[in-house]
Formats: structure tokens, C-alpha cells, sequence
């Protein structure tokens, strides 16, 4: 099965927890490029770097009337050593951290006027509708092009591995030619079924998983507790849904290279398109749109890989747009879990024990293999599970392998 995506992936858990984790590191990041911007600054107005201050991306020298902003400073300030502990910025100076600027889209938005993804028009180029196999892992076998015979839009079929894209001059044209088109697929799984992994996730249910969080001995505690309570609980696989289906725009040229995708991180666009087309990254312009929602749909970047493909087999500019149902049916789902809570109460009906099993997936092992710990943990498996800041003297959470490898699943926000 060809599903395309982005390499650096293992970023995503970055970007997610980029405020949270990393405060401290960017207000020095920050802080460091300020003291190379003054640097640079003193060394070309001929004064001394303690009479320089910053404001509004500007560098000023009150005593002469001399300012020049970061951008004319950024060559001479880029040749300066960072400096290792730079003095940070009193909180009470902030200008930006703590408050609320007004957003600057509503007006577009509201108007009608903001250009999303799927608005996206370039000269002369014609438009694709892809038709994904019929089950998970199933890839294409034989194409039959004649069935295009006649069809008006002079389509073109393009084998996409777990999918076909037909290339036409509209998008309806190109759609109704996807449909007509004869195609047969190999392989698949095509004897899942959302129920059956439902039904086998809750029987494993009793099973020990791996540990992922533990203190104290929580089934002995259980066990002597004077009461017991017990619940299951299954949440099914779900479709992120965006508003916007999957859509993407490329232009692949001999020497270059122009992509229009709805994404969430436009480097792992550009880390894609250079991937595919094996153009220089210099050669590779990525084009951020609005964004119809993403919700961690797209960070996984198959649309834009389609769109790339298509675009260098039929020479010019081509947009591809995934009609509801194929972006409902191809989805990176939020995983499936069954879970089972069972916990103990004394006497006066205080908690003295919690065990948790779940059985699920989580996509960090597939799509962040590094974030698995050694015990074979996936830890965005167990997210809202652990770490809660109830009172429980024993507890433990554990998480049993529910292996249903073939479903594509993703995050979830």
C-alpha cells in the first residue's frame, strides 16, 4: 500500500507541546538573537552595545537618533557567536507573552474573500478526482484506460499504488471518469469490519498489557478493597472530517517546483516534495492556504503526494480534490479502544485502587517510532490515562496491542 508522508513526522510531538515544553528554550532562542541583533547594531552605528534597546523589531540608539530594523541587521547579526546564557527579558516588559492580539482572518473569513485550499486556481491547469481501493492494503493491479474512450475532458488514468487519479479538464469531468474507469485491485484486507475489531479488542480485555503507569500494587488493593466497581468502555475509530476535504494543488517543472496544500507544517511539504520530484529545496516553493481544518489530518501529507505525482505525469499544474466519501473512506482515523476500569473502595467509599486495560493502537508507533519506549510502550496510546491528579494510592494503567495494523490511524485534536 502507497501512502505518502512526511519524513520528519517525529516533529509532530514537537509542534504539539512546542509552548508547553519548550517555553524557556524559545524565550532564550529569542533573547540570544536579540543580543546578536544589538551586536550587530553597535558594530555599524560605532557605539556601544549597553546603549542600544529594542522595540517594535527595531534596534535603537537614542543618543544619535540612529534605528534600523532586524531585517537590515540580520546578515551582520547572523556572523555574531550566540551567546550561551543571554540575560532574558523581565516578564514585566512583555508586549506579546499573556496577551490577546485580535485575530486578522475574521474579516476575510466572515466576507467570503480568504482563499482556502481547494479556491486555489493556476493557468492552465486541470484537476484531478482519485479513487482509493476498496480495502485497506489493496493496491492497483490493471488499469483498463479504454473505458475512457470518448469521455469528454480528455481524462488520463494514473496508477497511485493504493489509489488511481484520473486527470481532466474539471473537476466533475474528471470525477465522472473515475467512476467509469475499470480498475483491479490486488491484496487488501477486505474482510475487516469496524464490529469484529471491536468485538476482539473487548474479549482481550482481561489480558496484562504493558505497563504504563504503576504505583503501588493495584490488583491486590482491589482485591482486598470492601468494594468493588467495574465499567467497560469503547470508543470507535473516527474520521478526522475537515470541513475542506483533502485537497492539493502542484506544479512539478523540469528545474522547479510550486505546491498549494492545506497542511500543518509546510517544511514537511517541502521535505515531500523533494522527496518525490528530487529537486534541490531551493528548486520547491510551498504555498500555505487557509486551512479548512486540519486536526492532525494534515500533517500526513498523502493528498500533497498524490497531487505531485499526477502533476509530472500529465506536465503541467493539477489540482486534486478527494470528494467527501473518499476522505471519510481514507482517513488516518483517530484509533479504536476498548477499555475496562475496574477499582476498589473502603469502607467509607474512599478510592483505595485503580487498574485500567486498554486495548487500542496509538500512531506515534507508526508514524513517530521513536517516541516508543523500551518496554514496548506507546505512550499516545495511553494519553488522558495517566498522569491524573486524582488521590489513588494504587494504580495501575496498562495497554494490550489491539493489532489492527491494517486501518490507517493518526492524531487526533
Amino acid at each position: 500500500m502507497q501512502r505518502w508522508s512526511s519524513a520528519p513526522l517525529d516533529l509532530v510531538w514537537l509542534v504539539s507541546l512546542s509552548v508547553r515544553g519548550s517555553y524557556m528554550t524559545m524565550r532564550k532562542v529569542g533573547a540570544g538573537a536579540r543580543r546578536m541583533l544589538l551586536a550587530a547594531a553597535a558594530e555599524e552605528f560605532g557605539v556601544p552595545v549597553e546603549e542600544l534597546r529594542t522595540e517594535a523589531a527595531r534596534v535603537h540608539h537614542d543618543g544619535s537618533g540612529q534605528s534600523a530594523g532586524y531585517g537590515a541587521l540580520a546578515a551582520g547579526a547572523a556572523e555574531k557567536t550566540p551567546p550561551e546564557d543571554p540575560p532574558l527579558k523581565d516578564p514585566a516588559e512583555f508586549t506579546r507573552i499573556g496577551q490577546s492580539p485580535g485575530r486578522t482572518d475574521s474579516l476575510a473569513k466572515s466576507t467570503g474573500r480568504a482563499g482556502f485550499g481547494i479556491d486555489v486556481l493556476v493557468d492552465n491547469m486541470r484537476f484531478a478526482a482519485v479513487r482509493h481501493a476498496p480495502s485497506f492494503g489493496a493496491i492497483v493491479e490493471s488499469i483498463d484506460e479504454s473505458t475512457l474512450d470518448g469521455l469528454p475532458g480528455n481524462p488520463r488514468a494514473v496508477d497511485l499504488g493504493n489509489a488511481v487519479g484520473v486527470v481532466a479538464d474539471s473537476f466533475w469531468r474528471a470525477k465522472k471518469a473515475a467512476e467509469a474507469l475499470s480498475v483491479t485491485w490486488t491484496g487488501g484486507a477486505s474482510d475487516l469490519s469496524s464490529e469484529g475489531l471491536i468485538e476482539a479488542a473487548v474479549a482481550r480485555l482481561d489480558e496484562t498489557g504493558i505497563e504504563a503507569e504503576a504505583e503501588g500494587d493495584a490488583r491486590a488493593a482491589i482485591a482486598g478493597a470492601d468494594r468493588t466497581l467495574a465499567a467497560d468502555y469503547v470508543q470507535p475509530f473516527l474520521a478526522h472530517a475537515t470541513m475542506e476535504p483533502q485537497n492539493c494543488t502542484a506544479w512539478v517543472r523540469e528545474d522547479a517546483c510550486d505546491i498549494w496544500a492545506p497542511n500543518q507544517g509546510a517544511d514537511f511539504v517541502a521535505g515531500l516534495a523533494q522527496e518525490v520530484t528530487d529537486l534541490p529545496p531551493e528548486a520547491i516553493s510551498v504555498h500555505t492556504p487557509f486551512l479548512g481544518g486540519g486536526f492532525g489530518r494534515r500533517f500526513v501529507l498523502d493528498y500533497a503526494g498524490q497531487a505531485l505525482r499526477l502533476s509530472m505525469a500529465d506536465g503541467g499544474p493539477v489540482k486534486v480534490v478527494w470528494t467527501r466519501e473518499e476522505d471519510i473512506r481514507n482517513d488516518y482515523y483517530r484509533p479504536m479502544a476498548a477499555l475496562r476500569l475496574r477499582g476498589g473502595l473502603d469502607a467509607e467509599g474512599r478510592p483505595v485502587g485503580l487498574l485500567v486495560t486498554t486495548v487500542t493502537e496509538g500512531p506515534g508507533a507508526r508514524l513517530m517510532p521513536s517516541l516508543v519506549q523500551p518496554n514496548g510502550l506507546d505512550p499516545t496510546s495511553v494519553e488522558g490515562l495517566v498522569k491524573k491528579p486524582y488521590r489513588i494510592d494504587a494504580k495501575r494503567t496498562e495497554m494490550v496491542n489491539a493489532g489492527y495494523d491494517a486501518v490507517p490511524i493518526g492524531f487526533w485534536r
